[in-house]
């Protein structure tokens, strides 16, 4: 029975590639994009030497915000969001809002996969 649920789950994914739907197929490697784009900003905001004095200066300023420059997670998501709204994927194809919305949660998951996927090399290699 579950065999048969993932195989209705994934008909959708098989018609667009079958069907050649490059609309759907063109969205998804741009939120692909995307997710890596956002990511490695936010690791370079939040973990890179060039970017130290501005967090420093951030934390001076407001606590709320210095603790959000220093969190690569947080920033990838805010960074996620505005990518989105500039370049407005369409993943769900349903209704505006909801789209966008939902899609920026994927763009933000993505790209705070990535993130973690940096740092993550970062520590491995003490840099």
């Amino acid at each position: 029975r579950s065999f048969i649920l993932m195989i209705q789950w994934m008909v959708p994914a098989i018609q667009i590639v079958a069907t050649g739907n490059s609309y759907a197929m063109d969205d998804l490697y741009l939120v692909l994009k995307l997710s890596v784009a956002s990511g490695t900003i936010a690791s370079v905001i939040s973990e890179a030497q060039i970017f130290l004095p501005f967090r420093e200066w951030v934390k001076t300023k407001s606590v709320f915000f210095g603790k959000l420059f220093r969190c690569g997670w947080c920033v990838s998501f805010w960074i996620a969001f505005a990518l989105e709204s500039i370049y407005l994927p369409n993943l769900f194809h349903s209704v505006v809002i909801i789209d966008q919305i939902l899609t920026s949660f994927c763009i933000a998951y993505g790209s705070g996969l990535v993130w973690l996927l940096i740092t993550g090399l970062m520590k491995l290699t003490d840099k």
